[in-house]
C-alpha cells in the first residue's frame, strides 16, 4: 500500500494506493491523527486507486469520523471504484461514511 498527503489550507488530502488491510490501516490512522491535530477543517480520502478494504480499516474510518466530527471537522472519501463502492454498499458503512 502507498499513502501521498498534500495539504492545502485547511484541507488534507490523502491518496491511498493498493490494499487497506489491518497494518495498513494503522499507518493511514496514524496519518489522520496528525490531520486532525493539525486542526484540519477536512480530510479527503482519494480511494480511486484502492484494490480492497478490510473490515478493520473500514472500523478505523467510522471511529475517525466520529472523532472528527466531535471537533466539526470532515472526513470525505472520494473516487471510489466501483468494487469499493460495492463493499461500502454491502456492509453499510456507505450510510455510515461520507462517500
Amino acid at each position: 500500500m502507498e499513502l501521498n498527503k498534500k495539504q492545502d489550507g485547511d484541507s488534507t488530502f490523502i491518496e491511498i494506493k493498493g490494499k487497506l488491510d489491518i497494518k495498513s490501516s494503522k499507518e493511514l490512522e496514524k496519518i489522520l491523527e496528525e490531520s486532525i491535530s493539525e486542526k484540519n477543517k477536512e480530510i479527503k480520502i482519494n480511494l480511486e486507486n484502492l484494490t480492497s478494504i478490510s473490515s478493520a480499516a473500514l472500523r478505523m474510518l467510522v471511529a475517525t469520523q466520529k472523532k472528527m466530527h466531535k471537533q466539526q471537522m470532515e472526513l470525505l472519501l472520494i473516487n471510489l471504484s466501483s468494487s469499493i463502492r460495492e463493499v461500502f454498499d454491502i456492509t453499510g458503512f456507505s450510510g455510515l461514511l461520507n462517500v
